[in-house]
């Protein structure tokens, strides 16, 4: 599968900005549009949310991030009335060339896509980590128990 997730490059700039202000793991979401064609699937990026951390559940940051269900639930709603594809985009800050998802990052994508699939069903979910110099992205398909790797980010 050639997965493809595109980003307009100053929504691009504006989402690294946020996700790498400072050396704090940092959270947002895009609203994308879907295609398939084949067995491939492509997102185009239409709308930024970046997240502000008095959105986030305070706690300890090494457990990761845990946004506030009100937030979570009005960044999935909004997703739902646009019929837009959620892509969810965070930091690790202190990885520098080579960046991948943690296994906690992996459970509760997991779990999101899960609960998406009530509200959207059919619909992908996806999913960046950014780090200094490198980005990892993957992409939760309905009727897939494993997300795929986006081959292409631009």
């Amino acid at each position: 599968m050639q997965s493809k997730l595109v980003i307009p490059e100053d929504m691009w700039h504006r989402l690294r900005g946020h996700l790498l202000q400072d050396w704090n793991e940092h959270l947002a979401f895009g609203l994308a549009g879907y295609t398939k064609v084949g067995s491939s699937h492509a997102l185009l990026m239409r709308k930024l949310i970046l997240i502000e951390d008095h959105h986030l559940e305070a706690g300890n940051a090494c457990h990761g991030l845990s946004l506030k269900l009100d937030t979570l639930l009005e960044v999935m709603n909004e997703a739902n009335k646009e019929q837009l594809v959620l892509v969810e985009a965070h930091s690790h800050p202190f990885s520098a060339e080579t960046v991948g998802f943690s296994r906690m990052d992996l459970r509760g994508q997991r779990e999101l896509f899960i609960h998406l699939q009530d509200i959207a069903p059919g619909r992908p979910y996806g999913a960046l980590v950014l780090a200094q110099q490198a980005v990892n992205g993957l992409i939760w398909v309905p009727g897939r128990k494993t997300p795929d790797r986006l081959k292409q980010l631009r």
